[in-house]
């Protein structure tokens, strides 16, 4: 967990949202970020399980915060690592 990604996705990313499912998407990604707000890798179900939404609704606001630059896709090799392969990484903006 990185604080400086929590901070950035509550203090200042937060407030432009007015989407509640989008921002806990976005402090999710957050709380998985390396110190540099990159490499997040979580699984779309892992995401939904712990903000209690359906995989579908993660991938809609993943998808929406990504159009509006809030997020980026990452180097899916960072992630390669792991047994279980993830959906994507994705960094902060």
């Amino acid at each position: 967990m990185s604080l400086d990604s929590m901070h950035w996705g509550l203090y200042k990313a937060g407030p432009a949202i007015d989407d509640s499912n989008a921002f806990r998407v976005l402090l999710r990604l957050a709380d998985e970020t390396d110190p540099d707000g990159r490499n997040a890798f979580p699984s779309a179900q892992t995401i939904a399980d712990d903000i209690g939404s359906c995989v579908r609704t993660v991938y809609s606001k993943l998808r929406w915060l990504e159009r509006v630059g809030l997020i980026r896709r990452g180097d899916q090799r960072a992630a390669s690592y792991l047994l279980i392969t993830p959906d994507q990484s994705w960094h902060l903006a």
